[in-house]
């Protein structure tokens, strides 16, 4: 068996972190989840208890896929508990299948830590067993556990997408928004008054150039009229 811990502090609030995780599937960092299905859901003693279905693709090593011929996705099971009261989200997953090449239990707790600076404290515990045998457990659990490490990032940046994609903007974000969208309309401005000019150059320079063209033409029937003979009238 192989174990793995951590705990990090998240500058989020609780109750934005709480919402984030209902609605952390599907985002851009987790796409390997491929469904996410409600079992259940009910409140007892003012806790909102809820059970998941997920499945994931679960890529093995080249040497493990060339010994499993099952389905390429593994099925997981997610129990949580939210305590409104003592602000604490809880999950625990596991998953039903393939769980004889690898068991894989995980629980996380997602705690408020200060309500003065909004941030929480995610705490996370995953455990790892093999029953293959054949000498591939420990190759499957350090397999396993490193890309567990591995994936910590971006479940971390998942968790991020999914709590900012409903959270309101900021002031700053607005400023920056209204900023962005006067200087794009700035550009299109300056972009139509340089056309627009260019085109009146062009509009411009055509007349001088027919103006031109006719004195010059003028100037030529003058000059044509001047060499006529003189015709004398007959006696």
């Amino acid at each position: 068996m192989k174990f793995f811990g951590s705990a990090f502090d998240f500058n989020f609030s609780w109750k934005d972190v709480a919402v984030g995780l209902f609605k952390r599937y599907p985002n851009p960092f987790s796409k390997h989840v491929l469904t996410e299905d409600v079992l259940e859901r009910y409140v007892e003693d003012g806790r909102l208890h809820t059970k998941k279905m997920l499945t994931k693709t679960n890529p093995m090593p080249s040497w493990g896929a060339r010994l499993y011929s099952g389905p390429k996705y593994v099925v997981i099971i997610e129990e949580s508990i939210v305590d409104p009261v003592n602000q604490t989200f809880t999950t625990y997953s596991r998953n039903i299948t393939m769980n004889k090449w690898l068991c894989t239990i995980e629980k996380c707790v997602y705690t408020a830590l200060d309500a003065k600076t909004g941030s929480t404290t995610i705490n996370k515990q995953a455990w790892f067993a093999s029953d293959i045998g054949y000498g591939l457990s420990r190759p499957i659990l350090e397999f396993s556990l490193k890309r567990y490490k591995g994936n910590q990032q971006k479940a971390t940046q998942g968790l991020e997408y999914a709590i900012t994609s409903h959270l309101p903007p900021t002031f700053k974000d607005r400023v920056l928004e209204q900023t962005g969208k006067l200087a794009e309309s700035a550009k299109q401005s300056k972009e139509k008054f340089t056309e627009s000019a260019k085109h009146q150059k062009e509009v411009l320079s055509q007349k001088a150039k027919l103006a031109s063209e006719l004195a010059k033409s003028k100037t030529e029937q003058a000059k044509s009229k001047a060499k006529l003979p003189t015709v004398k009238a007959s006696e």
